[in-house]
This record gives structure tokens, C-alpha cells and sequence, in this order.
């Protein structure tokens, strides 16, 4: 599976911009806004999520209409 993930990757991942990081310490708990993060093999230090569960969500900015859409709002609000 790992090298079906680095295949993919080499060929979709392009450079991107990071707008911001959010961390829960706990689950369902409030959302944290950071300037930075330490990623570890677990995931990002100080959030919730445990390793081979979902540790990191990226979402690209051009989605976030889609997904305001589902949930049946105008928008989604940028935390932070």
C-alpha cells in the first residue's frame, strides 16, 4: 500500500500553499488555530488523532464551496 501511495503522489502532488493549521486536543474538542506544527509519524503533535487513523486532513481551498454546499450553508467560515 505505501508504494501505491508514493506512486500516486508522484504523480498528483503538486507544490500548494498552506493558509492554516487547526488542532483539537481532544475529540470534538475546540479547534485551535497554530502558526506551526510538529508533524510526527503519529500525525501532528498536540492534536487528537492517533497514527493509522485519519492524522492529517488537507483540503484544497477550490473544494471548500463543494463542501459549504453539502452542508447546506452560504459558505464556510475561516477559522482564525
Amino acid at each position: 500500500m505505501k508504494g501505491h501511495l508514493a506512486e500516486m503522489m508522484a504523480r498528483h502532488a503538486q507544490p500548494g500553499r498552506l493558509d492554516w493549521i487547526g488542532l483539537r486536543g481532544e475529540r470534538y474538542g475546540v479547534m485551535r488555530v497554530v502558526n506551526a506544527a510538529i508533524v510526527t509519524d503519529a500525525g501532528l503533535a498536540g492534536d487528537h488523532a492517533s497514527a493509522g487513523k485519519k492524522a492529517v486532513t488537507l483540503m484544497q481551498a477550490e473544494h471548500l464551496p463543494v463542501i459549504a454546499q453539502l452542508a447546506g450553508r452560504d459558505s464556510v467560515a475561516q477559522i482564525g
